[in-house]
């Protein structure tokens, strides 16, 4: 066993300040490439179920960071509720009761999968959030497997019910695995070079779903190309086997 491999299963909490300045590191490197600073802010102690804040000046995002090692077991995890339920405003659009105990901050969980060289690590980034949440619920994207999509809508049910901060289980299932850190930027909504506007679409797509009053008046046609859309996006910007 090297020593780094040493350090980092004796030192859990300074294994996760590693981790997390890695991400930090990472994503700002992405957001660079876009051509701007992607500001970070801190949260020293978790208690409202987030660990650092993401700012690209259009978008403040709330990330709760999991670490996982490739060789560990672990396929679940206890999120806070109100990091994956929806702002106010997009209640109704995404399925949720328009009422205070069903919305949240519309954050963002990240998962850092993580293994060890001699003398370095290595890093994958797997991610959740509302949005992609329910875009397996709504099946615009899928695994081959039933019984993780099961395991999806089941969360998304989950979330409808309790408090926000009430914890919430949430499998591997879902996550999806980005392609690098700049794919990582696009899941979860963040500008860099790769379109964040499949969240938009899948806006779009739900309210008509879900029948909201105020949606925009789309055909069969629009919403087939919404939903092809979206999914063509998030396959692209996951290594992940979906269809």
């Amino acid at each position: 066993m090297t020593e780094l491999r040493k350090f980092m299963i004796k030192k859990p909490m300074s294994r996760s300040a590693i981790l997390i300045h890695r991400l930090i590191h990472d994503l700002q490197v992405a957001a660079a490439a876009r051509g701007y600073f992607l500001e970070t802010y801190s949260n020293e102690v978790d208690q409202d179920g987030f660990d650092i804040i993401l700012d690209d000046k259009d978008h403040l995002m709330k990330i709760q960071v999991k670490t996982v090692s490739s060789v560990s077991k672990t396929a679940k995890w206890k999120i806070h509720k109100t990091i994956l339920r929806p702002r106010p405003h997009l209640t109704e659009n995404l399925g949720f009761e328009p009422s205070p105990e069903g919305t949240g901050v519309q954050g963002g969980v990240i998962l850092m999968r993580f293994d060890y060289s001699q003398t370095s690590i290595s890093v994958e980034y797997l991610c959740t959030n509302v949005f992609i949440i329910t875009a397996f619920h709504l099946g615009i994207i899928s695994w081959p497997r039933r019984s993780m999509n099961e395991a999806v809508g089941k969360l998304y049910n989950n979330l409808q019910n309790g408090t926000s901060h009430q914890k919430v289980d949430v499998r591997k299932s879902a996550f999806l695995k980005a392609k690098s850190p700049e794919h990582l930027l696009a899941l979860i909504g963040l500008h860099g070079n790769h379109s964040i506007c499949w969240i938009n679409e899948l806006i779009d797509y739900t309210a008509h779903q879900f029948k909201v009053p105020s949606a925009k008046k789309l055909d069969n046609g629009t919403v087939k190309h919404l939903k092809q859309d979206i999914g063509q996006t998030l396959k692209g910007l996951t290594n992940d086997n979906i269809k």
